[in-house]
């Protein structure tokens, strides 16, 4: 079986690192045409747009790829593009069974960015599921991980 994970960033292109600088409204070719590439039994979504009308970029990602099982979940509103939300998704060529939403712990402390604003806190969930025999799991979250260090005394 053939996985793939990815965080789409609601199809918004980044244009500039420094200063960080997104694009203009989300276009997922792009994502459609790695992803028929790689041509993936099983595709894990992060941060998926769902647009005013109820459908979502994963519905549209799945039907271009021919993947008609999709279990999805709107999670908050979108920090990309206003009158959006966000979420997650796996899609699937194989029936998607004992689908679980799992509502994950916010951390009890403040998240602060460089620029020393408090961050928006957004729900965060884990999305569970089994095809074809397999467990699937997908969640995102950014942790950054700035030195591992190991004490081998």
């Amino acid at each position: 079986m053939r996985i793939a994970t990815w965080n789409i960033n609601g199809g918004v292109m980044l244009e500039s690192v420094s200063p960080k600088r997104y694009g203009a409204e989300g276009n997922i070719s792009y994502y459609i045409d790695v992803l028929r590439a790689i041509d993936p039994d099983v595709v894990c979504l992060q941060e998926i747009h769902f647009y005013p009308d109820g459908h979502s970029q994963a519905d549209e990602i799945s039907r271009a790829l021919g993947l008609s099982h999709v279990f999805q979940k709107d999670v908050h509103v979108s920090h990309l593009l206003p009158g959006r939300r966000m979420g997650q998704a796996v899609i699937s060529r194989f029936p998607l069974e004992d689908r679980k939403e799992v509502l994950l712990p916010y951390p009890s402390f403040e998240l602060k960015p460089k620029d020393g604003r408090v961050a928006a806190r957004h729900d965060k969930y884990l999305l569970i599921t089994k095809t074809a025999g397999v467990t699937i799991a997908t969640t995102q979250f950014r942790v950054r991980i700035h030195r591992l260090a190991r004490d081998d005394r």
